[in-house]
């Protein structure tokens, strides 16, 4: 009869309407922009043998959780000899983003026994546009989001336990779930350090000051944080080359005294683009008041629980940053959550005489909806075609055995994916175009060998092209360059001739634009 009554809740199917319009706001403009390097590195990653896989995965810098679910989402097509999709690759991260949705439900209505909590920060993760931005891409974010939502949720539950058992059961689930957070992204550690320190001030509060009823839940806990570092163990040998690496060479640009303020207007905000200096002031004075909020007029565990976990990633990065600098505005997608959820209880200290709460979380909804397509017609996608039309036009343009030159890894491996050639299992194929076929791509370099963050542990021997191409002498050649990060012109000898030219503008700024040239040879005649 429970179940029943569950399923007659009008917050039950509320909820439900909550998912369908995140799914639905997450699906539109998915595949409207071209595959980019960094999910270029998941999808190749990914084509390797298993084993082969793991092994290369190692050598990257990121943990290996999510490419293994990626590798297993994608397994049946391989099974099948199906070809991995654009709209496949990313319509994992949008479902593991609307998981967060219901997570962060959960998480809303157990750090505060409140379904309405619950329920507001639920609308409003859906509607974030700084969420749905990392829930198109087919990287690791939006498995961050979930798993966090539900550690937080676990970490509270085992903390109002009423019996051992219920809280040794909690326990174990919070450690696990920690555990896999090690393994998703090493940024995660800040909210595993946030979830720590937090374990640490209740375990000696309740130590001091409580029944020996309440000390029941802290072992379970304790145990947790323990049980979640020996997951972490096997792989952090691994952990520590790649930390070397990191701090051997990165690509990360210093932060400066408006990197903050302005991460702090793209989270209430959403867009791509720089705020004015006002405009991040403005909102870095109200995500001060939506910290310091709670923490006065609620005083839970869920306040303190949040306020730790947005505000030790921003501190540690910045620590940290005065080094090698780690400070990207993406990492912080994780500890937007804490935010989210904050604002939600924030909204529920409003009075509730005139339906003032509600009525302020129906306007926060309405902006939602209003920003959220702000952000679309912001990222102008007909303007920036990217890899996608540079592959097209060279596609609609080349010839057989004119070789296909690209002066840099960040936009050789999208090339690769977007064009239907490319390397499986590190074996060169092509594939029929208009019953014609055209040559493979190859990466241009020297000394066949690229940097970890430029993409050496996915470059297989059948990706690189050097010198020899020129002294074939082919007919014509088309060198593929790009004014974004990373970029350089490809220097073509002498006896050739530029015949072609034509620039692809890519979305982002740190992209460029893309910048495809035919060359033809000089005829001796």
């Amino acid at each position: 009869m429970k179940k029943f009554r569950v399923l007659a809740s009008p917050k039950f199917w509320f909820l439900g309407i909550i998912l369908l319009v995140a799914f639905l706001i997450r699906l539109n403009n998915l595949t409207d922009r071209a595959l980019w390097f960094d999910e270029a590195f998941s999808w190749r990653l990914i084509q390797f043998p298993f084993f082969e896989f793991l092994s290369r995965s190692a050598s990257d810098v990121h943990p290996i959780l999510y490419y293994i679910l990626l590798w297993l989402w994608c397994a049946p097509l391989y099974l099948f000899k199906l070809t991995i999709s654009l709209f496949w690759l990313r319509f994992f991260s949008v479902i593991l983003s609307v998981g967060t949705v219901a997570a962060i439900y959960f998480a809303g209505k157990t750090l505060f026994q409140s379904k309405w909590i619950g329920i507001t920060a639920a609308f409003l993760t859906a509607l974030s546009a700084f969420q749905v931005q990392y829930a198109w891409e087919a990287r690791m974010y939006a498995l961050g989001t979930l798993l966090l939502c539900l550690c937080l949720a676990f970490l509270i539950k085992t903390t109002r336990a009423k019996t051992s058992t219920i809280a040794w059961r909690n326990g174990i689930i919070f450690g696990i779930l920690i555990g896999a957070l090690f393994h998703v992204h090493y940024f995660m550690l800040f909210s595993i350090a946030a979830i720590f320190l937090f374990v640490a001030v209740y375990s000696l509060i309740k130590i001091t000051k409580s029944s020996s009823v309440q000390k029941k839940t802290i072992l379970p806990l304790i145990a947790g944080c323990i049980l979640s570092v020996v997951i972490f163990m096997p792989w952090f040998s691994i952990f520590l080359k790649q930390r070397a690496q990191v701090q051997q060479s990165y690509w990360i640009p210093p932060m400066d005294n408006w990197s903050i303020p302005n991460t702090m207007s793209r989270l209430l905000l959403g867009g791509v683009n720089d705020f004015s200096h006002r405009t991040s002031v403005i909102c870095s004075v109200l995500v001060v008041l939506i910290l310091l909020t709670p923490l006065i007029l609620g005083r839970k565990k869920g306040d303190l629980l949040l306020f730790f976990s947005f505000v030790v990633p921003f501190a540690g990065s910045w620590w940290l940053s005065r080094g090698t600098s780690i400070y990207q505005d993406r990492y912080f997608v994780f500890a937007s959550l804490a935010l989210i959820l904050l604002i939600a209880r924030c909204i529920y200290f409003f009075p509730a005489r005139f339906h003032l709460k509600n009525i302020a979380a129906i306007l926060l909804t309405l902006y939602g909806f209003y920003n959220i397509t702000q952000f679309w017609a912001s990222m102008h996608f007909q303007d920036h075609p990217g890899t996608a039309a540079t592959t097209k036009y060279i596609e609609e343009k080349a010839k057989p055995n004119e070789p296909i030159l690209v002066s840099s890894s960040f936009v050789y491996f999208p090339i690769a994916f977007h064009l239907p050639t490319g390397v499986r299992y590190g074996i060169a194929v092509n594939q029929n175009l208009k019953n014609n076929y055209i040559a493979t791509p190859k990466l241009y370099s020297e000394s066949g060998e690229l940097s970890h963050f430029g993409g050496g542990p996915i470059l297989t021997k059948d990706d690189i092209a050097g010198s020899e191409i020129f002294q074939q002498q082919p007919s014509a050649i088309w060198a593929v360059d790009t004014t974004g990060f990373g970029g350089s012109k490809l220097g073509i000898p002498e006896n050739y001739n530029l015949v072609d030219e034509k620039s692809f503008s890519e979305l982002f700024g740190y992209q460029g634009d893309i910048i495809v040239r035919k060359y033809s040879i000089i005829s001796n005649n």
